[in-house]
């Protein structure tokens, strides 16, 4: 059990909010490695790999079984979400609810974007739980890329003539492509967050260049790039955090980018001149691949905190060795990674775990006295467990446990202390604990 602190006193008698320590984050320097198992690809091919990390450790893949591309769901086992009748399929999101999104050849040869629901029932003959998800009005093929905790799914899928990002929600697919510009005729949804908005990526009619967009519920705009002509965006958290990647200003090197409000940041690489953010989470940690030298033969994992590439080699306790990590490809709010490595000269996909909490520390942002009771708000990280304790002497009291089983939203949590607004002193302080 590791567990941080955050102290602040108060005298409810005299000045509820009268002191304010801050905290800095805390990032975990070493990670723990599971093997997920060998990725194998068929001859001139490398589409095995996993793609997705639901919060709670849930893995989307594709790899091959049978001499065939098969999507998968990890769940501490492999299960094999079969296709919609045709060859072959590709797992490429997934939430907290198991539910799997991906594309799929149909019985007729035809690409399709699905949702898989355990135990489904609405699904293709021979696989009730795989249902296709259709596409536009004369189109034929389709994806889905994403999917948030609501069931909302982004992707893309044909029009008479162009492809079209999309958001799926309720049974309906609505074009997201047609809000972009007419010079971005071709557009791909990649990511969803809870709240529904969407990046992704456009091109032109010719494909020549790819611009980085984001939709926020009624518009898509192309959000810029880092100097150069092209650019990506791949990854979307809940406060609209974007990662991804773009040319630059010189020649026709690639970084990888960190977008918030208006600015994208360039994160720089590892030392080579490519570099690649894959993934994003709710604490605004990146991850993704950078090439380490300056020949660009070297291809290494990273993982970006505070913008500041770390390469996860170096980050590896004992259960590391033999490995080399090639690409992180998802971030969960546990800090768990998700993706490819090498072990013992084959490909494995891996997933990590800090051996520390990765979660900034809780700040208490006020303290106000309601009634009788004490309200104490503090900053929190989704899904991270909390508890509120307190003390009435901060030198030589013991802390005792007030306010427990508080479960982190991201945003600021308001916890209520009964009574003590009566107190003539009270010293609180939260604990962020992590099994």
């Amino acid at each position: 059990m590791m567990t941080r602190y955050f102290t602040r006193s108060t005298s409810t008698l005299v000045s509820v909010a009268s002191v304010l320590i801050g905290v800095n984050s805390v990032f975990a320097a070493l990670y723990s490695v599971k093997d997920l198992g060998i990725l194998a690809d068929l001859p001139g091919r490398n589409d095995s790999t996993p793609n997705a990390l639901s919060s709670n450790g849930k893995v989307a893949a594709a790899n091959v079984t049978n001499g065939a591309y098969r999507a998968f769901l990890y769940d501490g086992a492999w299960t094999n979400l079969g296709t919609l009748g045709g060859s072959q399929s590709f797992a490429f999101g997934v939430n907290d609810s198991r539910l799997v999104v991906g594309r799929s050849l149909t019985a007729n040869g035809v690409n399709r974007a699905f949702l898989w629901t355990p135990g489904g029932t609405n699904g293709v003959a021979g696989n009730p739980q795989m249902k296709d998800l259709g596409t536009f009005t004369g189109g034929t093929h389709s994806e889905a890329d994403g999917i948030n905790a609501a069931g909302q799914i982004t992707g893309y899928a044909q029009t008479s003539s162009r492809d079209h990002a999309f958001r799926y929600s309720g049974g309906t697919m609505t074009d997201i492509g047609a809000l972009l510009s007419m010079a971005l005729p071709n557009s791909y949804g990649l990511s969803i967050n809870d709240a529904g908005h969407i990046v992704g990526m456009a091109y032109d009619p010719f494909f020549t260049f790819s611009r980085a967009f984001f939709y926020n519920g009624s518009t898509a705009v192309d959000i810029g790039n880092l100097g150069g002509q092209g650019a990506s965006a791949l990854s979307i958290n809940r406060s609209d955090h974007i990662a991804g990647y773009s040319t630059i200003s010189t020649g026709f090197n690639v970084h990888a980018f960190h977008y918030f409000n208006g600015v994208m940041l360039d994160l720089g690489t590892l030392g080579g001149h490519y570099s690649y953010a894959i993934g994003i989470n709710n604490s605004n940690v990146i991850v993704g691949g950078s090439f380490v030298d300056v020949n660009d033969s070297i291809y290494h994992a990273f993982v970006s905190v505070s913008n500041s590439l770390v390469d996860l080699n170096s980050e590896l306790d004992a259960s590391g060795a033999g490995w080399v990590l090639t690409e992180a490809r998802a971030i969960n709010d546990l800090g768990q990674i998700v993706g490819v490595g090498q072990f013992n000269g084959a490909n494995h996909a891996f997933l990590l775990t800090p051996a520390l909490s990765p979660f900034p520390a809780p700040r208490i942002t006020s303290l106000m006295i309601s009634g009788v009771d004490v309200l104490i708000s503090f900053t929190t990280t989704n899904s991270a467990s909390y508890s509120v304790e307190g003390s009435e002497y901060l030198t030589t009291g013991s802390w005792s446990n007030r306010i427990s089983g508080i479960v982190g939203t991201g945003g600021i949590v308001t916890a209520t202390n009964s009574g003590a607004a009566g107190l003539p002193y009270r010293f609180y302080r939260v604990r962020l604990s992590m099994p």
